[in-house]
């Protein structure tokens, strides 16, 4: 596995990872203030978060052999085709957003703040995602995945 598939398998394991984080979080929104529930969510998901990350990256970042090659001609073609896709999955979304904010203003024509940026949130985290799985695809269709 060499060095663009190992972080191409990071990234989307992590970015998974707070995709779900980013659920909860949204979820926890709708929480009252001062509930246990929200307190105990506030304090443990940044440690946990942390934790997974860091196992993650010392698994799949470190090199098995001073040989490992960098880059070659296949994996620049893939990096592309995969930041291609990522980038029309950012302008999808981002009309989704826009028309997901104009269904859902209230009696005064706003939207709250905190919607805009989980909703903003939301996007970076799906491009991110969707290229890294875009990558990880591709290797698996050309036979380079061990």
């Amino acid at each position: 596995m060499n060095r663009a598939q190992k972080n191409a398998w990071f990234g989307l394991a992590s970015f998974l990872f707070s995709d779900l984080l980013l659920g909860v979080y949204f979820i926890v929104m709708f929480i009252p203030h001062g509930a246990p529930l929200r307190i105990a969510l506030g304090f443990c998901t940044p440690g946990v978060t942390l934790l997974v990350l860091g196992i993650l990256l010392w698994r799949f970042r470190k090199r098995q052999s001073p040989l490992e090659p960098e880059q070659d001609e296949r994996d620049r073609a893939i990096i592309h085709k995969a930041g291609v896709a990522s980038f029309v999955s950012i302008c999808a979304l981002l009309i989704a957003t826009a028309t997901i904010t104009a269904a859902i203003q209230g009696r005064d024509g706003t939207v709250p703040v905190t919607v805009l940026i989980v909703m903003q949130m939301g996007i970076f985290m799906a491009a991110m995602t969707i290229y890294f799985a875009a990558v990880v695809v591709q290797y698996r269709k050309q036979g380079g995945a061990t």
